[in-house]
């Protein structure tokens, strides 16, 4: 089977391909990842309703309400998921 098209192709270490994988924002992040359970909409919803009524008890309310692990809710709302999203 020929290659197709290997003008694009540089040598480089493994380092090296990882940042030009940044570079051109072809890493899968947000809702391009397969395995995403929140949309980037459902993440602003989140942290607005933790911003505007201190969420603190429900975050299971929340979580159930968008089908994911009370855990998960959490993370996003310490930044440690969706950290691109406000």
């Amino acid at each position: 089977m020929p290659l197709a098209n290997g003008w694009h192709f540089s040598t480089g270490s493994q380092f090296d391909n990882v940042q030009d994988m940044l570079q051109r924002q072809r890493q899968a992040s947000g809702e391009r990842n397969g395995r995403a359970q929140l949309t980037a909409a459902q993440v602003s919803e989140t942290r607005a309703l933790a911003r505007d009524h201190a969420l603190r008890g429900d975050i299971a309310f929340v979580a159930r309400a968008y089908g994911v692990s009370p855990s998960a809710v959490r993370l996003v709302l310490r930044g440690e998921r969706w950290a691109d999203v406000t």
